[in-house]
């Protein structure tokens, strides 16, 4: 059945005539698709139409009704449908008994979709006097709470029982495949990652074996170590072991670079005082290692600890985001940092660069999804793109408000564009086809395998200083 009625008592008049003549949900929703897409505001006028034809088709092109907008507002109807598939016929009857009016359903469907709340959860909830907006508050705190639980896995050494466990607490409407995505999506995340640091690192699957056998878990400090390593062309087996021994990648830099200065151990000494990055066992052990250092180089008493200035660090940090994590776009720039590398937009077109109109930000559908790894086709006589990324099949159709996604029709609400003699996107659409995060702040444009968490109001100087450090 292609629609589903409320409650009969607020249907219409015109519906419940169209039933007695006859007339099918199916006419009902073509009759409703030229009342909203022409200028006629009378359904009787159509029906009747509608009946000198015999064709709903040729009632369209008597209304001069586009036919990619009705398209589109069928698609769209089948969506919604599909929506109102999804809910439990009782809450429709409880709905109906308390009085609710289509639009109150509509409502109701709406923003729980819209904010991922389960229906069922929803509706007991509101049974229980609370409001949709409560229920949207306390959805998006839980979203907050899960991209800090799933950073916390990504980057730690935390066990996908111990983040199933957690996530458990934190969604009071747990279901269980609502959990199991944002498992998947925290070990697609974690395993993506650390083959990007075993990638640039260089370390090897032996050298991997190596710290296991030592104890180190956490492949953050190996990648860190092999960092380290090859940095100060030192051997990876020295690094480990005086990091096992020390506690301290900070400690281990200043006992095994070469030709150091006794000025660069003491500052690099005082930098590990003050931001209290030492490891070691205890604090007198911190100042045995110093009293050593200053005793051989005969300048005892010269390290002094002090208290760190934290609103100074933070200042002079400003602009140290390290844009190598993210590809790095801006408005109004024909040029993009792609792992920390500058890259134009277009080798072959200068004038190809990200821009705004409508409130909207179009950027590069080939520039985008080429530098992540995906294959792009061009077909001229129908104006598509098609991509293939990673295990997905994209399509796209320049002035059409809608991607194809592996078979699935998405809707979009502004179309692709062709400007300077390429595809542009919208931005959100192009990341949400291609599976990944974004985040835009003041034109500039940061897109990542990973979840963007940063705090706008903390970051402001840091993204501002990748604007002026890198854009302006």
């Amino acid at each position: 059945m292609l629609l589903k009625s409320f409650a009969k008592d607020t249907e219409s008049l015109y519906e419940q005539r169209l039933r007695l003549n006859g007339f099918t949900e199916q006419d009902e929703l073509e009759l409703k698709a030229i009342m909203y897409l022409s200028n006629e505001n009378v359904s009787a006028l159509v029906v009747n139409k509608y009946k000198e034809l015999g064709d709903w088709k040729k009632v369209r092109e008597y209304y001069k009704v586009d036919e990619k907008k009705y398209e589109s507002y069928m698609l769209g109807e089948k969506l919604w449908q599909e929506k109102l598939d999804k809910i439990p016929d009782y809450i429709f009857e409880e709905m109906q008994q308390k009085g609710w009016i289509e639009h109150e359903r509509n409502q109701f469907v709406s923003r729980l979709e819209i904010n991922r709340i389960d229906y069922e959860y929803g509706w007991a909830e509101i049974k229980k006097g609370r409001t949709i907006e409560e229920l949207i508050e306390e959805k998006e705190k839980e979203d907050e709470s899960e991209s800090k639980l799933m950073n916390e896995f990504v980057y730690g050494n935390m066990t996908t029982d111990e983040f199933r466990g957690q996530l458990l607490r934190i969604f009071k409407n747990a279901d269980t495949e609502r959990i199991e995505e944002s498992v998947t999506q925290a070990e697609t995340s974690r395993e993506q990652l650390r083959a990007r640091h075993k990638r640039e690192s260089g370390i090897s699957d032996e050298e991997i074996e190596y710290c296991k056998s030592l104890g180190i878990t956490n492949p953050m400090d190996m990648y860190q170590g092999k960092s380290i390593a090859v940095g100060n062309n030192l051997s990876f087996e020295d690094v480990i072991k005086t990091f096992i021994k020390v506690k301290s990648w900070s400690v281990t830099i200043i006992e095994l670079m070469d030709d150091v200065t006794p000025e660069s151990y003491i500052e690099l000494l005082q930098d590990i005082i003050d931001s209290s990055t030492s490891k070691f066992d205890d604090h007198s052990q911190t100042e045995e290692k110093i009293r050593e250092i200053e005793r051989f180089y005969g300048l005892n008493g010269a390290i002094k600890e002090t208290s760190t200035d934290m609103k100074k660090v933070n200042d002079d940090n400003a602009d140290l985001i390290d844009i190598a994590e993210f590809t790095a776009l801006f408005v109004g720039s024909n040029k993009a940092y792609v792992a920390g590398t500058e890259k134009l937009l277009d080798a072959n077109n200068s004038d190809v660069s990200v821009f705004v109109e409508d409130d909207r930000s179009y950027v590069p559908v080939r520039f985008i999804s080429e530098n992540y790894g995906g294959k792009v086709e061009w077909i001229d006589e129908t104006q598509t793109v098609n991509i293939v990324f990673e295990d997905r099949e994209i399509s796209l159709t320049i002035g059409k408000k809608e991607i194809n996604v592996n078979g699935k029709v998405v809707t979009i609400d502004v179309a692709p564009v062709l400007k300077n003699e390429r595809t542009f996107l919208p931005l959100r659409a192009c990341v949400d086809a291609l599976d990944k995060e974004v985040l835009y702040s003041d034109g500039l444009i940061l897109i990542s395998d990973l979840p963007l968490t940063f705090d706008e109001t903390e970051s402001n100087k840091r993204l501002n200083g990748i604007n002026q450090k890198y854009f302006k």
